[in-house]
C-alpha cells in the first residue's frame, strides 16, 4: 500500500514536470545558417560558432551548415571563428517557435608563426653504422642533441 502511494506520487510529479517542460520547449527557437569562404563560396568545415550571451557552441557540419537549437526568444550575437579566416559577428533575433537564419562569408587572413630557432650539435661516435635507409649515413653513426 505504501509503495503504491509513493509510485503514484512519483508519477504525478513526473507528469507535472513534463507538462511544464513541453511549453518551455515549444517557446524556444533556433538559429541556423551556413559558413563559407567569401572568395570561393566553398563551405568552411572547421568553423566554430558561439552565441555570446549564452556561451552555446556548435561546430559546422561538412556542408558548412550549423544549427543552434532550443534558443530562448531574444536578440543574440553569434560569432564565428575558423583558422586562417577573419572572425565575424552578426546579430540574430529569435522569435518563439521560429528559426533565425544567419549566413557567414569569411575572408581569408594570412597568418604567420613566430620564428623558431633550433640549434643542433653532434659528434661522431664509435659503433655500428646507422644507415636509416640513407647510404651517406652508413659510414659512421652520429649523436645529435637539440637545445
Amino acid at each position: 500500500m505504501r509503495l503504491q502511494i509513493r509510485v503514484e506520487r512519483w508519477l504525478a510529479a513526473t507528469a507535472v514536470l513534463l507538462g511544464l517542460a513541453a511549453p518551455a520547449a515549444a517557446q524556444s527557437g533556433s538559429i541556423t545558417g551556413r559558413v563559407t569562404d567569401r572568395a570561393s563560396t566553398q563551405p568552411i568545415q572547421a568553423a566554430r560558432l558561439q552565441i555570446s550571451q549564452t556561451g552555446q557552441v556548435v561546430n559546422v557540419r561538412p556542408d558548412g551548415r550549423y544549427t543552434f537549437t532550443t534558443v530562448a526568444p531574444g536578440t543574440y550575437d553569434v560569432r564565428v571563428i575558423a583558422v586562417g579566416y577573419a572572425a565575424e559577428k552578426k546579430t540574430a533575433t529569435v522569435a518563439a517557435g521560429e528559426t533565425a537564419t544567419i549566413d557567414f562569408a569569411l575572408d581569408v587572413v594570412p597568418f604567420t608563426l613566430e620564428e623558431i630557432i633550433t640549434t643542433a650539435t653532434g659528434s661522431a661516435t664509435d659503433g655500428p653504422p646507422a644507415c636509416w635507409g640513407l647510404p651517406d649515413f652508413c659510414e659512421s653513426s652520429y649523436s645529435v642533441s637539440i637545445t
